[in-house]
């Protein structure tokens, strides 16, 4: 069975997430998640509650952002593209500055 995992980047340590309105889950992996095929297994991380297991394999990995979290989000997509596994990238950020970050990604969903 393979495996997917989606990824909210976190705000860090000094970021908004201190801030309410900031700690509520990006719902749109949750949709992704629930429209995945059955013969997937899926794994979310919301990074402002948990750390991503980087030595953990995974097959591919999907990654939301909306701009101010961007440039997490290319760390991320850039680590994992190093061990191999394909990275996706949606969200505002994908949508309004897709060539940008098609320069980060294997694929941008739009």
């Amino acid at each position: 069975m393979k495996t997917i995992l989606f990824v909210c980047p976190g705000w860090g340590e000094k970021g908004l997430s201190s801030i309410s309105f900031w700690r509520w889950p990006m719902m749109a992996v949750y949709r992704m998640a629930e429209i995945t095929p059955k013969d997937w297994d899926i794994e979310i991380i919301d990074e402002n509650r948990k750390k991503i297991n980087f030595s953990k394999k995974y097959d591919l990995v999907a990654i939301t952002a909306m701009t101010a979290l961007a440039p997490r989000a290319y760390e991320i997509a850039s680590i994992f593209k190093f061990l191999g596994v394909p990275t996706i990238m949606g969200g505002i950020h994908a949508s309004m500055c897709s060539e940008e970050a098609s320069q980060y990604v294997d694929s941008v969903v739009v």
